[in-house]
């Protein structure tokens, strides 16, 4: 494969991770609300990754989620706002220019944090960025399935091993 084609494999892999972190997030709410996806939907359909991640903040505090809940969702909100939303941003929003050389590309963003000057990115960036998300994402999801899985507890619904938690969502949703 070619640098060009890495580039955009590691742009595209940024794009899909980045998705699956949002999809998390909206789902931490939908379950701290208890809310079937089909009307989470309505709920969170309008609000970015860092507008979910602070609202599934608020509500883990509000309704005093299990404290490793908490804290995946603190997590992911900080490593959202630090800097991983500006990178993330940066990668996938830039304009990219010719490489500086065979593994740095030349981009430049005309709004949003650093400045409109152009700089370099490497792929192996890329790279790392996307792990991070993936990371994101991933702690969202095993914190969202513990959340389930209390739920499930305290639910007369029968569940089968192994369910997602968006199955348990629906079918204890569905009960109400």
């Amino acid at each position: 494969m070619d640098n060009e084609s890495n580039r955009a494999v590691q742009i595209g892999n940024i794009c899909i991770q980045w998705s699956c972190l949002e999809y998390e997030l909206a789902l931490s709410i939908w379950l701290m609300l208890g809310l079937h996806d089909d009307i989470g939907k309505v709920v969170t359909a309008s609000l970015d990754a860092k507008q979910r991640a602070t609202m599934a903040f608020t509500l883990a505090d509000k309704t005093k989620a299990p404290f490793a809940f908490r804290k995946a969702i603190k997590e992911t909100l900080s490593d959202i706002r630090s800097d991983l939303i500006h990178r993330r941003n940066e990668a996938v929003h830039a304009v990219h220019f010719k490489p500086y050389s065979i593994d740095t590309a030349k981009v430049e963003m005309h709004r949003g944090k650093g400045g409109r000057e152009p700089r370099p990115l490497r792929d192996s960036d890329l790279a790392e960025l996307g792990q991070l998300i993936h990371k994101a994402a991933l702690r969202v999801a095993e914190a969202n399935i513990l959340y389930a899985s209390k739920l499930s507890e305290d639910s007369e619904v029968e569940f089968e091993p192994f369910e997602t938690a968006l199955s348990i969502l629906r079918k204890i949703s569905s009960t109400k």
